[in-house]
């Protein structure tokens, strides 16, 4: 059984101004542009139980989760909304708070049975079940360019749903000779989501909207695989398989699509993995091809976000991960991802050009890791380490951010029951863009470049308790 509580709180948005085409902070490296606090909060309850059952010829597993999130968010929207308050009252352009509270009840259910690992013909059969209710309140407020409350309500909605689905399941593997076996799975889903929308003010309409809607979908997904095993320390894999995201409705306004399509994965890998030197060294390397498919995306229009479909996409590259000690009780570790991804076909409303690279995805990034272990007394260990990242280019739209670098060191003491750490993020200070974007207001005009700054040096401990 598991239990996790989390609290997450911040004081104000990321985001800081950016100047085009340099994409140079307009005021401070960590300032913002904003004109009114933007505080969130996020809570998150989570809990779970497995029970694993030796029936003698199978194994029965039964996985049970509940969890609940509630987040509360205020965004300031001055630059989105605040032009349009002459169009939509006698009162001057100024400022807009947007006030957002997203709540989620999640139940999940596993049950499985599988054969005995050691049989030449191995088997698992199982199904699925998950139940989610959700809330989403929005609200949006106009104030004077100097912060005083109008008296009207642009903007206010309500937006509860519900997601349910059900699954069914089954792998076989079959052992050709003790080095080769093949394996082959497949997942037939069917989901249902109920949607309702009570909204009232200009924004949303020139009238009150109250809607209730529904969409069901079917979904199949499979799998194959066979591996090669050299010897005992090294093989060789191939794999491909296919997976899907859920689509659903959307707000019911002027412009917006009713429903979002499912997009579909089909992924192709061959990798190899081996360890050696007495398990001293470690190394695995995959090849992999990802065609992607009525690409999901987020849309913002006239004020309004909302998911979309975006044609198809395709991504290709290699992946290595190795690790190595040494010597006793050092650990190095290295990890890299080469990705070519490319846009092939999408609408023009989707903000994506054909041909451009995926948004957010660099084509080089990497990782090298240092851990050394050591022992305090007859109860106590400790462990010493540190971690360089990069993160090669990236584009966001119509632009093009840096590569960025980041030196993580980390220090802790452990025991049965507690472990205390220590850790420095970021400890050189490094500056970098981890996404940038172009906000349009109310009137689909680009007002601003925004940008979501690497995380500056940032110092800490952390407690955990195990009993």
């Amino acid at each position: 059984m598991q239990a996790l509580s989390q609290v997450v709180d911040a004081d104000n948005s990321s985001a800081v101004g950016l100047v085009y085409p340099a994409l140079q902070p307009v005021r401070g490296p960590l300032e913002g542009i904003l004109k009114r606090a933007a505080p969130y909060r996020m809570e998150t309850d989570y809990y779970s139980a497995i029970l694993d059952w030796d029936l003698g010829g199978v194994d029965f597993v039964s996985a049970t989760s509940f969890s609940e999130t509630r987040m509360d968010e205020v965004q300031d929207s001055s630059l989105v909304y605040g032009p349009v308050w002459p169009l939509l009252t006698p009162y001057p352009a100024g400022q807009a708070q947007f006030d957002i509270f997203l709540g989620t009840r999640k139940w999940t259910q596993e049950f499985r049975l599988t054969s005995k690992e050691d049989a030449r013909f191995e088997w698992l059969l199982g199904t699925f079940f998950t139940g989610e209710k959700s809330q989403n309140h929005q609200r949006v407020t106009g104030y004077s360019p100097t912060g005083t409350a109008y008296p009207f309500t642009p903007g206010m909605a309500s937006l509860p749903g519900t997601y349910d689905e059900q699954a069914v399941f089954a792998d076989v593997t079959y052992k050709i000779s003790p080095r080769f076996d093949v394996s082959a799975g497949v997942r037939h889903a069917r989901n249902q989501q109920d949607f309702e929308q009570h909204s009232v003010g200009p924004l949303y309409g020139p009238r009150p909207i109250d809607l209730v809607s529904s969409a069901d979908d079917n979904v199949t997904t499979w799998k194959l695989s066979s591996r090669w095993h050299f010897n005992e320390h090294a093989m060789l894999y191939a794999r491909y398989a296919t997976g899907y995201r859920p689509g659903g409705p959307n707000v019911s306004t002027s412009g917006v699509v009713p429903m979002t399509r499912a997009d579909t994965l089909g992924n192709a890998e061959l990798g190899f993995k081996s360890h050696f030197w007495n398990r001293r060294a470690m190394i695995d390397v995959a090849l992999f091809h990802i065609d992607w498919d009525d690409i999901q995306v987020r849309v913002s229009e006239n004020g309004l976000s909302y998911l979309g479909n975006a044609g198809s996409a395709r991504s290709r590259g290699v992946e290595f991960s190795g690790m190595l000690r040494p010597v006793e009780r050092l650990t190095l570790g290295l990890n890299a991802a080469y990705t070519d991804s490319r846009i092939e076909d999408v609408p023009a409303s989707s903000g994506l050009v054909s041909g451009s690279r995926m948004p957010l995805t660099p084509r080089l990034s990497w990782s090298g890791t240092v851990d050394y272990d050591f022992d305090v007394n007859a109860q106590w260990r400790g462990r010493v380490g540190a971690s360089y990242r990069v993160t090669g280019k990236r584009l966001a739209g119509a632009y093009e951010m840096d590569s960025y670098k980041a030196l993580d060191l980390h220090a802790e003491l452990t025991n049965m029951t507690w472990t205390v750490r220590l850790y420095a993020r970021n400890a050189t200070d490094e500056r970098g863009y981890v996404s940038t974007g172009a906000v349009r207001d109310a009137l689909n005009r680009y007002v601003a470049i925004t940008g979501v700054p690497l995380q500056p040096r940032t110092v800490g401990m952390s407690i955990d308790y195990r009993y």
